[in-house]
């Protein structure tokens, strides 16, 4: 793992370059600290966030607590598209769509 200032810098070098990248994130707490130092990000693809205590069950593989749905919020109001996916053959789904908290966000 590197820090969050290191991961922008490198990150807004990447955006710099031919092509695409894809990152993987451990959770929505290192998304929104990523957008929040000027990383700009079109779609989160949310997938695999298991169930813990405190989590509530949005489908079969995303459960989120509240903190989550507050870094949602937040990646929502920055304009960043929130879609839940398990696998790459499967059809994103708004995250808004599924859970009813995000509704409006």
């Amino acid at each position: 793992m590197i820090p969050i200032a290191a991961a922008a810098e490198r990150l807004g070098e990447e955006a710099r370059a031919e092509g695409r990248a894809f990152l993987l994130m451990r959770d929505l707490k290192t998304a929104l600290a990523l957008v929040e130092a000027g990383v700009q990000m079109h779609t989160l693809n949310l997938g695999g966030i298991h169930y813990a205590p405190g989590r509530a069950k949005i489908n079969e593989y995303v459960y989120l607590d509240d903190a989550d749905r507050d870094r949602a919020r937040r990646l929502l109001a920055r304009g960043v598209l929130l879609e839940v996916q398990d696998v790459p053959a499967a059809r994103p789904q708004a995250l808004a769509a599924l859970d009813p908290e995000m509704a409006g966000s």
